[in-house]
């Protein structure tokens, strides 16, 4: 079993923004004392946050898919060992959804549902490395 130990000090603003990293580091060394595996700290998308917090911390450092996150390369050379998309794929496909809903409705056409679901009965390829 893997206890990945979440905070949301940056997801719910716990305490003012200057304090965040301090803060997530206190977190995760305590987490880390209780015996989890690893720090999940969604909402933070600042590579310099990370790597204080990757380097504070001995515990592999993960991270949520967020608006304004680095590349995944950036992400590794600051200390992420882990990233979770969490909601973020079902949005995309709701979101697939209602386009293709919406063109049904307002124009009578089919094009989006294709545009968007082409690839789907090859989804193990595509989630896979090769």
């Amino acid at each position: 079993m893997f206890v990945n130990a979440r905070t949301d000090v940056y997801l719910r603003a716990l305490v003012p923004a200057g304090n965040a990293v301090e803060e997530s580091i206190v977190r995760g060394r305590r987490y880390r004392e209780a015996g989890a595996d690893g720090l999940f700290v969604p909402g933070v998308t600042d590579l310099a946050a990370m790597k204080q917090m990757a380097d504070a911390v001995a515990l592999p450092l993960n991270v949520l898919v967020w608006q304004g996150l680095p590349p995944v390369g950036e992400l590794k050379a600051a200390g992420v060992r882990r990233v979770s998309a969490g909601a973020a794929t079902a949005r995309a496909a709701f979101g697939a959804l209602g386009r293709a809903a919406k063109q049904i409705l307002d124009e009578g056409r089919y094009d989006a549902i294709f545009s968007d679901g082409a690839d789907c009965p090859n989804m193990n390829r595509l989630l896979t490395r090769e």
